[in-house]
């Protein structure tokens, strides 16, 4: 999950035009994306002005104010440090500017920005389908119908975007299946009991936000560090004024 901008080429017409303007465009509209491993959009919400914050964006929307209804208790999004951590965003961990970040942390943050390179390639793929949606031309007023008529094209392009992901034959092969039999020869056992991990149970009722980022982070960390031999930054630079944010 990620918050992108889609620039508006014509400057709005509307009383509130001025919270329009974002940190990147003169005008734009704030968007948040929930996408899966795939490319494919499985969320997004829109119309927000360019001024909003992504996690307000993700706030009000539905997938998170009703997360039992999309929701399994074993499923989250991963998400930047833009995002308030919870039960089902994991969010990467802030650094305070001036301070070494801990090394859990660091491998974490190291771990998680893998599969959230997918995210920016969603982004990217969508936005270079459909330039339109890379300098928007369309009036937007303080009728609401104005507003509206751009959301529903944006709805067009991303409803286009899945279509062509699943029909389109890009990226739709994870790897080829040529495992030695005898790696699995061990999943034959009757009396072999499967390992289980903590992330496969259900958050504790009453658990403060952040908890499964917090199980998820002590997983990492046990089953990567010695594979891996993660090497952690010692020095202030490992933080930037953007974390601090």
């Amino acid at each position: 999950m990620d918050g992108t901008l889609l620039p508006l080429g014509i400057a709005p017409s509307c009383c509130d035009a001025v919270d329009y303007s974002g940190r990147k465009f003169p005008y734009s509209l704030t968007v948040c994306v929930i996408n899966d491993d795939k490319r494919k959009i499985r969320a997004y919400l829109s119309g927000f002005p360019g001024f909003t914050h992504d996690n307000r964006v993700w706030r009000n929307m539905i997938q998170n104010q009703k997360a039992q209804d999309f929701f399994s208790p074993l499923q989250y999004v991963l998400c930047d440090t833009a995002f308030e951590p919870s039960d089902i965003a994991i969010a990467a961990y802030k650094c305070q500017a001036g301070f070494v970040q801990d090394r859990d942390e660091q491998m974490f943050n190291t771990c998680m920005s893998s599969p959230r390179v997918i995210t920016e390639h969603t982004m990217g793929l969508w936005k270079g389908r459909f330039p339109w949606l890379r300098n928007i031309r369309m009036l937007n007023t303080d009728e609401t119908e104005s507003l509206e008529r751009i959301l529903k094209y944006t709805d067009a392009t991303v409803v286009l975007h899945n279509i062509l992901i699943d029909f389109g034959g890009e990226d739709e092969v994870d790897g080829p299946w040529d495992i030695d039999d005898e790696v699995l020869s061990d999943l034959d056992d009757a009396t072999r009991i499967p390992e289980r991990n903590i992330l496969e149970f259900p958050v504790p009722v009453g658990s403060l936000p952040g908890t499964r980022r917090e199980q998820l982070k002590d997983l990492v960390w046990e089953k990567f560090n010695k594979q891996y031999n993660f090497q952690p930054r010692q020095n202030d630079s490992s933080c930037n004024s953007e974390d601090s944010e």
